[in-house]
C-alpha cells in the first residue's frame, strides 16, 4: 500500500490558562538572552474553571440575513486530532474526506489525512464529534474499516463564530455625553466534544497606521443595541465585554445549536472616522497557537490562532452610515496573531 501524506501541524496550548496578560500581548523572552534552547511545548497547566455563558437555541445551519459564517475546518498549520488505528484488512482503506464513525461509541469526524502503514496507520481527522474508544471498530462512507488503537491524540480545538459587519450607532457614553461607536454582533456556537472556554479579545486596527484598539466597556450602549439586534426576539441574551467571559457548553441536541450572542463595541475617533480600511481581531476562539522568532533570532514570542476580519468603507469622516461598510475579497482568514 502507497503512504498518503500527513497534514502538517504545530503545538497547542491551553492558552486561556496563561493569564490574561498572556491574551493582553504575546510574551517574549529578555532581549539579552542569546539563542536560548526552548521546550517544544510549555508545561501543562490548569485550566480555569468558568461559569457557562447563557445560549439561546438556534436551528442548525439555518442561514441568516447579512451574517458571515466562518468556516472553522482546520489549517495544514494547525495541529489536528489524531487516531491510531489497526487491524486494517486489504481492500478497506480508508478514503480523504470521508466522514468517520466509530460503530460502538458514535463518535464522527472528517478523515483529513491517512498515514497507512499495510494493516495499521494514523488518521488526521476534522470536526470531530464525541471519543472514540481503544478496540472499537471504525468505519468510513466509503467502506473503509479498522480498529481504534489507543487514546485519541488531541488536536487544538476551534469554536464556530458567524457575525455581521461593522455597523455605527449614537449612544450616551457615560461622562462624555452622546457619541458615535462602532459595533459588531455576532454568535459563537461549541460543536467540539467538550464545554470550551470563552476569554474574547476583540481588536479593532487601521491598517495604514497600524494603531489598534481594543473592545471597550459600555454597559448602556449593550442594551441599546439589544433593542436593536434582537428585536426579532428580545429574550436572546447579549453579552458585552464585560459578561461574556466564561464557558461555552456544547451543543449535542438534534438540529439545534446552543448560541452564544454577543456584540463588540469601539469608540469613533478621528482616526477611526476617518479610515477608509478597518481589520477586526478575534482571539479567544480556539487553544491553537504557535512560537515564532524574531528575524534576529534573538527572541521568541507566541502567538494565538486568531481570526482577522475585513472590511472596507469608501465613505467621508462627516456622515458614517452602516451602508459604507462592506466586507472584503475574502472576507476573512485565520492568522496566528
Amino acid at each position: 500500500m502507497t503512504r498518503k501524506p500527513r497534514r502538517a501541524s504545530g503545538p497547542i496550548v491551553p492558552w486561556l490558562a496563561l493569564g490574561a496578560a498572556a491574551l493582553l500581548a504575546a510574551p517574549a523572552l529578555a532581549q539579552d538572552e542569546k539563542k536560548v534552547e526552548l521546550p517544544p511545548e510549555p508545561q501543562a497547566v490548569p485550566e480555569l474553571n468558568l461559569a457557562p455563558l447563557p445560549t439561546f437555541p438556534v436551528t442548525r445551519g439555518r442561514s441568516a440575513p447579512n451574517v458571515q459564517f466562518v468556516d472553522t475546518t482546520l489549517l495544514p498549520r494547525d495541529k489536528a486530532p489524531r487516531l491510531d488505528y489497526v487491524g486494517q484488512e486489504q481492500g478497506k482503506d480508508f478514503t480523504l474526506g470521508q466522514a468517520l464513525k466509530g460503530e460502538q461509541s458514535g463518535a464522527t469526524a472528517l478523515i483529513a489525512s491517512d498515514l497507512d502503514n499495510g494493516d495499521n496507520g494514523t488518521l488526521t481527522l476534522a470536526r470531530l464529534q464525541g471519543e472514540f474508544r481503544d478496540g472499537e471498530s471504525i468505519v468510513d462512507a466509503k467502506g473503509g474499516s479498522a480498529q481504534v488503537k489507543g487514546a485519541i491524540k488531541p488536536g487544538i480545538w476551534v469554536l464556530d463564530f458567524a457575525f455581521k459587519p461593522i455597523r455605527v450607532q449614537t449612544v450616551e457614553i457615560p461622562g462624555k455625553g452622546r457619541r458615535k461607536i462602532y459595533y459588531m454582533y455576532y454568535r459563537v456556537i461549541n460543536h467540539t466534544n467538550k464545554a470550551r472556554p470563552f476569554v474574547p479579545q476583540f481588536t479593532l486596527v487601521l491598517p495604514e497606521s497600524g494603531r489598534a484598539y481594543q473592545d471597550v466597556v459600555l454597559p448602556n450602549a449593550v442594551e441599546v443595541l439589544k433593542l436593536i439586534e434582537t428585536r426579532e426576539d428580545p429574550s436572546v441574551p447579549l453579552l458585552g465585554a464585560v459578561n461574556c467571559i466564561g464557558s461555552v457548553t456544547p451543543s449535542t441536541r438534534q438540529g439545534v445549536d446552543d448560541a452564544v450572542f454577543g456584540v463588540a463595541m469601539w469608540e469613533v475617533d478621528d482616526a477611526i472616522a476617518k479610515a477608509d480600511r478597518l481589520s477586526i481581531y478575534v482571539r479567544g476562539l480556539s487553544d491553537g497557537y504557535k512560537r515564532i522568532t524574531t528575524p534576529e533570532g534573538e527572541a521568541s514570542q507566541v502567538r494565538y490562532k486568531t481570526l482577522q476580519i475585513n472590511i472596507d468603507r469608501p465613505g467621508d469622516e462627516r456622515q458614517l452610515s452602516n451602508r459604507e461598510f462592506r466586507l472584503l475579497d475574502p472576507p476573512y482568514e485565520w492568522t496566528y496573531w
